[in-house]
């Protein structure tokens, strides 16, 4: 999807699905990672998409928009 051309809500929702697709695949490489270098990254990206979303939420609601739904975002 052209982000130029969505609306906000739909934005929101873009940047919410990229924030829990990287938490979600970042978890499991901390689940089945045996490289400690590997386990460290996967943490900190946890930990960096956790706070992005945060930062995303209080925009969201400082703006007053309710992201889309998800099947809009997945485009």
């Amino acid at each position: 999807a052209d982000l130029a051309s969505m609306s906000e809500p739909d934005v929101m929702a873009v940047v919410g699905a990229s924030n829990a697709a990287e938490i979600a695949t970042s978890d499991v490489a901390v689940s089945f990672a045996t490289n400690a270098d590997v386990k460290a990254y996967a943490r900190r990206m946890v930990q960096e998409h956790q706070a992005m979303q945060k930062q995303a939420d209080q925009l969201a609601t400082r703006l007053n928009v309710t992201p889309g739904t998800p099947a809009r975002a997945r485009e």
